[in-house]
């Protein structure tokens, strides 16, 4: 039996992260807003915050902020901010 790997790319994991198999982050273009203007970024993966709880075959879109305390239920597909304490099912 093979367990799929979990990939994140040109991201940014916070301590206390629990991620369970096959996590995919890939790194893309993405537009990111920061201090109320956007910029390009040619290469970006994901931003996870701490303490953030993430399920089994999760993907996050390039560019995706996941906020601390945040928890990502299985099956998951993430794109833009998810808010610090949010649920996504």
């Amino acid at each position: 039996m093979r367990c799929p790997a979990s990939v994140v790319q040109d991201g940014v994991i916070g301590s206390g992260v629990v991620a369970r198999a096959g996590l995919l982050a890939a790194s893309g273009s993405a537009d990111v807003q920061m201090e109320g203007e956007w910029h390009a970024v040619p290469q970006l993966g994901a931003l996870i915050g701490e303490d953030v709880e993430i399920g089994n075959g999760v993907s996050a879109a390039p560019g995706t902020v996941i906020n601390e305390r945040a928890r990502v239920e299985s099956g998951a597909r993430l794109r833009g901010t998810i808010p610090a304490g949010a649920v996504v099912l």
